[in-house]
C-alpha cells in the first residue's frame, strides 16, 4: 500500500511539472510574440509619423530603410523565439514517471504522447512507434509525410513485428500492412531516463538490408536491446516501405515521390532527431549504419542535402556498391513492363489512381508472378551494354533508388569520386570475406551437390562478361577449385569471384575515392573473416561462412536459433570475441567518430605507401594492407561498377542460343544470388 501511494505521488508531482513547464513556455512565448508585435507596430507608426512630420524626400527614404531592417531584425527574432521555444520544448518533455511496479516505462513525447515501453535485463525497450503518417490510400505513392495527429497513448510494450508488405513466407506474412513506418528504440537499463538533467547519450540508427524488396527493422534478430546495454548508447531500428511501394516510378508520379523509401527513412530520421532526447538520446550524436540495401540506403544518405543534418557519423556494412541505378525513364520503363502491364492499368486514364487502388497483396502477387518475365526484361534490356552482369542485380533488385539528376546528381560512386557527399562525415565501410560462400548449401540446378563444373563456370563468366574475362578469372581463381583434373569443382572460384565483384572490390572503390576525394575525410575500411556457423537466413542445410549478414547476429549479439527468429546458433567462446570487437569498435566510433583498437584510417599511409584495413576476427582483429588489392585492380578496370579507365569491353556470346543463356541467367539469378537480397 506504501508503495501504491508513494508511485501516485511520484507520478501527480512529475504530471504537475510537466504541465507547469508548458503552461511556463507558453506564457513566455505569448509574451515574447506580444512585445514583438508591439515593437513592429511602433516601427511601422514610426515610419508613418515621419510622413506626416514634412520630412524631405531623402529622409523619407532613410528612414524606411531603417525601419525595413529593423522590420527584419524583429522578424528574424520572432522565428529564433519559435525555434527556441521548440527546442525547450523537446527539453521539457524530457520529464517521465516510471512504472517500476509493471516493469514499465512511460515516456511522454513533445507532442503530448505517452509512449509506453518495458524494461528487461538489458533495456527500456519501446516498440512499434509510428513515425509517418500512414502510406495508405493517396498516400501510398506519395513521399513520407510527418504524422498528421499523435495518439493520447502509444502502447511500445510488446515487439508487434509489424512489417512493411513484401513476399514471404511463415510469420513474417501475418504481420503486413502498409501502416507500416514504425520504429523500435532501446535504452540501456542503467540509464535513469526519468532524469531531465542527466547527459545525454549517443544514438545508433540501424536500416535494414533486404534488396529493398525485403525485411523489417523490427524483427527479433535487430532487437537493439543487448547491443544498447553494450554500447551504452540509444540504439533506434527502423521500417520504411519496401519492392514497389518504395520505389516503383511512373511518369504520373510527382519526381519528388520516386524514392519513397529513402524519404521513409529520412522521416525516420526526422523524428529521431525531434524526439530522442525524451528516451535519453543526444540528437546530435546520431550515427546511421545498414547492411546490404541499408548500406547502399546509408551511402544514399550521405549524398541527399535533406539527410545531412540528421546524422553526425555513418557505417556501411556489406553494401553491394557494384550496382547502378536507373533515370526516372529507366525506372517509368522497368514499371510499365513489370508493374503497370501486369496489374492491368495501362489502359486506364490515371494509372497512378490505378496502381493506388490495387490491393497490397494482388500487387504482390501479380508482380511476382511475373519473376521469370522480370528476368528476361532485364536480360534482353541490357544486351546492348557494356556488361550483362548488371541484369543480374537488376532481377535482385528490381525496385531501387532513382538517381533524378538533382539532390543525386549521378551514379553514387561518381559522386564520392567527384567528391560530392558529405566530406566531414566520418565513415565506417566494411564487407564479409565470403559474402557469396553460402550459395554452397543451397540447392539448385546450377549448383548440384555443391558442384559446378569447369564448363559451366565458364559459360557463366563468357555469357556475362566476356572472353577475355575467363581467361583472367582462371588466372586469378583457378587454383581454388578442387578435386582431381577430371573433376574438379569450380564452385569456390565462382563464388569467391563474385563476392569480389560484387561487394568486396566495389566497396573498396567507395573507400577509395571517399578517402581521396578530401585528404581530411576519415574513413575506416573493415573486412570481417570471422566464420558464422550454423542455420543461414537464406535456407538450405547448416553452414560456415563469413558469408553475407554473417556479421549482424555478432552486432545484435543475438546467440539462437531459428525459433527464437534468429541465425547463425549458438555462440561459442570465440564467437563472442568477435562480438564484443564489434560491440566495442562501434561504441567507440558512435561515441568519438575513431573506432579505436589501433585501426588506421583508409589513407595512403607514408611508410608503408599502402592503405590499410581492420580485419576482424578471433582472438583479436589485426591491421592488413591492400586486401584484395590484385583481384581488385582487374575487376576495377572492367568499368563494371564505376569507369575507372577507358578500357570499354563487350559481352563474348558463346555458341548457344539466346533461349538457353536467358534460362541460365534466370537460374543462375535465383539461386547463384540469393544471398544479396539478404
Amino acid at each position: 500500500m506504501k508503495f501504491v501511494v508513494v508511485f501516485l505521488i511520484t507520478f501527480a508531482l512529475t504530471s504537475a511539472q510537466n504541465q507547469q513547464c508548458e503552461q511556463a513556455r507558453n506564457r513566455q512565448l505569448e509574451m515574447e510574440i506580444q512585445q514583438l508585435r508591439n515593437n513592429n507596430q511602433a516601427l511601422v507608426a514610426a515610419g508613418m509619423f515621419g510622413f506626416l512630420s514634412g520630412y524631405t524626400l531623402a529622409e523619407k527614404h532613410e528612414t524606411l530603410v531603417e525601419n525595413h531592417q529593423a522590420l527584419l531584425k524583429s522578424h528574424q527574432a520572432l522565428f529564433n523565439t519559435v525555434k527556441d521555444l521548440r527546442e525547450q520544448m523537446s527539453q521539457c518533455c524530457t520529464v517521465k514517471a516510471e512504472h517500476h511496479h509493471h516493469g514499465n516505462v512511460v515516456v511522454k513525447l513533445p507532442s503530448g504522447s505517452d509512449v509506453e515501453g518495458s524494461t528487461n535485463n538489458y533495456s527500456h525497450s519501446f516498440y512499434g512507434i509510428p513515425y509517418a503518417t500512414p502510406p495508405v490510400g493517396h498516400l501510398r505513392f506519395k513521399r513520407a509525410q510527418p504524422l498528421s495527429s499523435y495518439p493520447k497513448h502509444i502502447d511500445a510494450v510488446t515487439n508487434k513485428e509489424i512489417t512493411c508488405w513484401q513476399r514471404c513466407s511463415g510469420d513474417l506474412c501475418k504481420k503486413m500492412s502498409e501502416d507500416c513506418l514504425v520504429l523500435d528504440i532501446s535504452v540501456p537499463s542503467t540509464m535513469n531516463i526519468s532524469s531531465s538533467n542527466g547527459e545525454k547519450l549517443p544514438v545508433f540508427v540501424w536500416i535494414h538490408g533486404g534488396a529493398f524488396k525485403k525485411g523489417a527493422g523490427t524483427t527479433p534478430i535487430y532487437d537493439g536491446a543487448r547491443l544498447s546495454k553494450f554500447m551504452n548508447a540509444v540504439v533506434v531500428t527502423i521500417n520504411y516501405r519496401l519492392g514497389p511501394f518504395g520505389f516503383l516510378y511512373h511518369n504520373g508520379m510527382k519526381e519528388e515521390d520516386a524514392n519513397r523509401g529513402l524519404s521513409d527513412q529520412q522521416m525516420a530520421l526526422q523524428w529521431v532527431h525531434d524526439n530522442i532526447g525524451c528516451f535519453g538520446g543526444d540528437k546530435n550524436k546520431v550515427t546511421i549504419a545498414g547492411e546490404s540495401a541499408g548500406a547502399q540506403s546509408v551511402m544514399f544518405h550521405l549524398l541527399l542535402p535533406g539527410s545531412k543534418h540528421l546524422f553526425r557519423y555513418a557505417i556501411m556494412q556489406s553494401n553491394p556498391a557494384a550496382y547502378t541505378y536507373p533515370s526516372y525513364q529507366q525506372a517509368d520503363n522497368i514499371a510499365t513492363k513489370n508493374a503497370v502491364k501486369p496489374l492491368g492499368c495501362e489502359t486506364s486514364k490515371d494509372v497512378l489512381k490505378c496502381l493506388s487502388e490495387v490491393p497490397a497483396q494482388k500487387m504482390l502477387k501479380e508482380i511476382g508472378q511475373q519473376g521469370v518475365v522480370f528476368a528476361a526484361n532485364a536480360f534482353l534490356d541490357r544486351m546492348d551494354e557494356t556488361s550483362n552482369h548488371k541484369a543480374l542485380l537488376d532481377f535482385v533488385e528490381p525496385w531501387r533508388p532513382v538517381v533524378d539528376g538533382k539532390s543525386i546528381s549521378e551514379a553514387p560512386l561518381d559522386n564520392f569520386k567527384a567528391g560530392k557527399w558529405h566530406k566531414e562525415k566520418k565513415v565506417i565501410i566494411g564487407i564479409n570475406s565470403e559474402e557469396l560462400s553460402v550459395v554452397k548449401s543451397t540447392k539448385s540446378k546450377f549448383i548440384k551437390h555443391g558442384r559446378v563444373p569447369k564448363w559451366k563456370a565458364q559459360l557463366f563468366i563468357r555469357t556475362f562478361y566476356d572472353k577475355s574475362t575467363w581467361s583472367a578469372f582462371a588466372s586469378l581463381y583457378g587454383s581454388q577449385a578442387e578435386g582431381p583434373w577430371w573433376r574438379r569443382n569450380w564452385i569456390n572460384p565462382l563464388t569467391d569471384a563474385m563476392s569480389d565483384l560484387f561487394f568486396v572490390c566495389p566497396s573498396r572503390a567507395l573507400a577509395r575515392y571517399a578517402s581521396e576525394s578530401d585528404k581530411r575525410s576519415f574513413i575506416y575500411f573493415y573486412v570481417n573473416k570471422r566464420k558464422l556457423c550454423g542455420p543461414t537466413p537464406y535456407g538450405g542445410s547448416d553452414f560456415c561462412g563469413a558469408y553475407h549478414a554473417a556479421e549482424i547476429p555478432y552486432l545484435f549479439r543475438q546467440s539462437g536459433s531459428p525459433q527464437d527468429g534468429l541465425f547463425g546458433g549458438k555462440f561459442n567462446a570465440s564467437d563472442w570475441e568477435v562480438a564484443n570487437t564489434f560491440g566495442e569498435l562501434w561504441k567507440e566510433f558512435v561515441y568519438n567518430g575513431n573506432p579505436g583498437h589501433n585501426w588506421p584510417s583508409y589513407q595512403t599511409h607514408a611508410r608503408t605507401n599502402r592503405k590499410a584495413n581492420l580485419l576482424i576476427q578471433a582472438p583479436k582483429p589485426t591491421v592488413e594492407y591492400d586486401t584484395k588489392h590484385k583481384v581488385c585492380e582487374f575487376w576495377d578496370s572492367k568499368n563494371i561498377y564505376s569507369d575507372i579507365s577507358n578500357n570499354k569491353v563487350k559481352p563474348h556470346w558463346m555458341f548457344v542460343s539466346d533461349v538457353y543463356t536467358t534460362a541460365l541467367f534466370i537460374e543462375t539469378a535465383k539461386n547463384l544470388l540469393k544471398p544479396l537480397t539478404g
